[in-house]
């Protein structure tokens, strides 16, 4: 949950680097929330690929999934001759 937080905080801060960013060049509204999106996304996505966090939250979920589907098979239906 802790990491699940400062991962929003993150976001957030790159959003904002990018409003400022934006806001200082004299862009209108248009333009500030869409460099600040882009920011945000694209500095949170080469955090994950430097921290190497996508691909260990995508192997977790890959195992997890494939553990329950594993434990929730039905069993096998009977045929009456």
């Amino acid at each position: 949950m802790l990491l699940y937080v400062l991962d929003l905080i993150g976001i957030a801060v790159f959003a904002v680097s990018g409003a400022l960013a934006a806001g200082r060049k004299r862009l209108d509204l248009i333009g500030v929330v869409v460099l600040a999106m882009v920011t945000a996304i694209g500095g949170g996505t080469i955090r994950d690929v430097l921290l190497d966090w996508a691909w260990r939250c995508s192997a977790s979920r890959a195992r997890r999934s494939r553990r329950t589907a594993d434990s929730q098979q039905l069993p096998e239906s009977r045929s009456v001759p």
